[in-house]
């Protein structure tokens, strides 16, 4: 009985792609490429390394300060009392865990404007596939990296990256 139930999903399956095939025109579109590619995407991936570059720089100085009160603190372990050196020892444990907390924040701040900016480049192309869908009677359009294979004339990345690249000079 179980297998029955296999064999039919499988044969709906085939015949849903058949039909699917002899009604509606497919294409596909490599997104990863229209981003790295196009004025927009090129001009987003630079925002989000210089933020990147700029949080790494602050995290780096960071940690070379608590490097330098770390050591600081081993130069003069001998010279202070036993609770003097667990009092500053103490303290710099409390900095070092909020650091941790503020570079756990700033990674998921990150993350966060990174996912935003993404979704705002795909609300902005949107709009044009669209159109070029509506333009090129494209019922449907699949990204490339989930087509194992297919034509190369279905493949619509360079007419999308030169729209984009059109919209956002």
């Amino acid at each position: 009985m179980h297998n029955t139930k296999k064999i039919f999903v499988f044969f709906f399956l085939i015949s849903l792609i058949i039909n699917t095939q002899a009604y509606a025109k497919t294409a596909f579109l490599d997104l990863d490429f229209v981003f790295q590619n196009s004025n927009l995407g090129k001009k987003i991936s630079d925002k989000l390394e210089k933020l990147n570059s700029k949080n790494l720089e602050l995290l780096k100085n960071r940690e070379t300060e608590f490097m330098k009160e770390e050591n600081e603190l081993k130069k003069i372990k001998n010279l202070i009392s036993e609770d003097e050196f667990k009092k500053k020892l103490n303290e710099l444990s409390d900095k070092l865990n909020q650091y941790k907390v503020e570079k756990k924040t700033i990674g998921s701040d990150f993350n966060k404007i990174k996912n935003d900016e993404l979704k705002l480049f795909f609300q902005q192309i949107n709009p044009i596939i669209q159109e070029y869908m509506n333009n090129k009677n494209i019922n449907l359009l699949l990204e490339k990296k989930n087509i194992f294979i297919g034509k190369a004339e279905n493949d619509i990345t360079s007419d999308i990256l030169n729209a984009v690249n059109n919209e956002f000079k």
